[in-house]
């Protein structure tokens, strides 16, 4: 099961990765074409602050989790015993996973009401804004999963090996 999650998570990752080498292009195309053309692409900014950005964080948030690459201040653990900061980094997994949970279950239900009710981006090309909001409870959702997986992995070893050194 756990080679199953990886992969899934090795695949948003992917996702991810597509989206922000779209991301690029469109952004250098237009910038391009409203330099030497003085005719910009319509929209781009508004698709990818409303669509690809979404998509690049949330898809890769688990993956990400996963090989410890998330921003971690340190400043005070330092001076704790490590018990004590393996106790204060469970307490910060478990605290996170609720705050995954809630914004899986909210994105979730904003997510159904777009669709519902067809709410469009009021930019000029006026695209649907439901996918990118699934995105962000799709990604939400996964990385609840991971932190769970953290939390329980890293208890039943005793602390001997990390979620990212199991090769799942």
């Amino acid at each position: 099961m756990l080679k199953i999650y990886n992969k899934i998570d090795q695949f948003l990752a992917y996702l991810s990765s597509f989206a922000l080498f779209i991301m690029m292009v469109l952004i250098v195309a237009n910038a391009v074409l409203r330099f030497f053309l003085n005719k910009p692409i319509a929209g781009v900014i508004e698709f990818t602050g409303e669509y690809l950005m979404v998509f690049v964080v949330f898809l890769a948030m688990s993956f990400t989790q996963k090989n410890g690459g998330h921003v971690k201040v340190e400043l005070i653990q330092r001076f704790f015993s490590v018990r004590v900061k393996s106790v204060f980094d469970v307490l910060v997994k478990i605290l996170s996973a609720g705050i995954f949970l809630v914004l899986t279950y909210t994105s979730f239900l904003l997510f159904l009401r777009h669709v519902n009710q067809g709410i469009h981006s009021i930019s000029s090309i006026a695209y649907p804004l439901a996918p990118a909001v699934l995105a962000i409870s799709f990604g939400s959702f996964v990385m609840f999963i991971r932190l769970l997986l953290s939390i329980f992995i890293e208890k039943i070893f005793n602390n001997n090996i990390k979620t990212n050194d199991l090769e799942m």
